[in-house]
């Protein structure tokens, strides 16, 4: 079994895909490119997700040879994403993880990207510019990074981030960008300092935090319900920099953060502790896709638990208080639906 689901049915997805797009693309008269980044091209991946995993995606047939019956039957969503990423340049690691194995990686999933070998300036503003705002229907974007021991060792620290915010909201004359600011509790002194400069400076608009990232003595991490190490640079949000959204790094570890750490199950005391402020809970805990697709399989007949996210969404039944507690979706509805649209199905609906 790889990241993309068990390899049969990713391989029948794939030879569906393709060969549908062929049989389109003829017609159409364009090339493959162009069909499979087209709002047709779109359909006909979920018109292969369909024929092999089950209908799961409302579809008219109609949508797969023309546009303008994708734009008939398309409903206007405001789209939030709150989590986007670009790089400073020249930087492509974020410790052990080269982004181009990411791009490469990512290969299994969009047709498009086969055959093209990724470039430093695809992970660089411009392009970030352009895919985000010109090529998707992103309405407002959230930048995030990710912390160091310093500015110079992080892929895009938060003075570029902040930057690249105001380069988009002059150019659109409009409020279309957010920049999170970066805090690690286990740095102490220096990240509260850090933290002060973040918000007077930069106007910061959220903190994006990774508890299975130790910066301090603990190098395996930290926990958010820790009132020594947490807590101070928590309060100093609510009481003095008035920042009251939280965002943090839970589930996912994928090789570069400590997976222990990663667990949600911190969540309950700081949220009663703290209840001025909001918890942001990316990737909604999920522990990984490889985790839960086990018991996907049957569609959750024998075992409905998928690693973490129902861990989260127990605690919140057990725990009233938790209202202040918020799960994102991005990368692990997105990674979900096209490896195993049930699983996708069963955690979000």
């Amino acid at each position: 079994m790889s990241f993309a689901g068990p390899v049969s049915k990713q391989r029948a997805l794939e030879n569906e895909l393709l060969e549908t797009g062929a049989r389109i693309l003829k017609q159409l008269g364009i090339d493959r490119r162009q069909f499979f980044r087209m709002t047709c091209g779109m359909a006909a991946g979920f018109a292969a997700m369909n024929s092999v995993f089950g209908r799961f995606f409302r579809l008219d047939a109609a949508e797969l040879y023309d546009p303008a019956a994708v734009a008939a039957l398309k409903t206007d969503y405001f789209i939030f994403d709150v989590q986007t990423h670009h790089v400073a340049v020249g930087r492509h690691f974020i410790g052990p993880l080269d982004v181009f194995d990411a791009r490469r990686s990512a290969r299994r999933f969009n047709p498009v990207l086969k055959g093209k070998e990724p470039k430093q300036s695809d992970f660089e503003l411009e392009n970030y510019i352009k895919e985000v705002f010109l090529d998707s229907d992103t309405d407002v974007a959230c930048l995030s990074g990710v912390p160091d021991q310093s500015e110079d060792k992080m892929i895009l620290s938060p003075d570029q981030m902040a930057r690249t915010r105001n380069i988009v909201n002059e150019l659109t004359r409009c409020e279309r960008m957010m920049s999170h600011g970066l805090f690690s509790p286990d740095l102490g002194t220096k990240n509260l300092e850090n933290m002060h400069r973040q918000a007077e400076s930069l106007k910061i608009d959220a903190w994006k935090g990774y508890t299975g990232q130790g910066l301090g003595a603990d190098r395996d991490g930290w926990w958010m319900d820790d009132e020594k190490i947490a807590y101070p640079a928590l309060q100093y949000s609510r009481d003095k920099l008035k920042i009251r959204n939280i965002c943090l790094h839970k589930g996912k570890a994928i090789g570069v953060f400590n997976e222990a750490h990663c667990h949600p199950k911190d969540m309950v005391k700081v949220s009663k502790d703290l209840p001025e402020l909001n918890f942001l809970i990316y990737h909604s805990g999920l522990k990984s896709v490889e985790d839960a697709l086990p018991a996907s399989e049957d569609g959750f007949r024998r075992n409905p638990y998928v690693p973490w996210v129902s861990d989260l969404c127990e605690y919140r039944r057990k725990n009233p208080h938790m209202t202040n507690v918020y799960m994102e979706l991005g990368t692990s509805f997105g990674t979900a639906v096209v490896t195993s649209p049930m699983l996708g199905r069963t955690c979000w609906e």
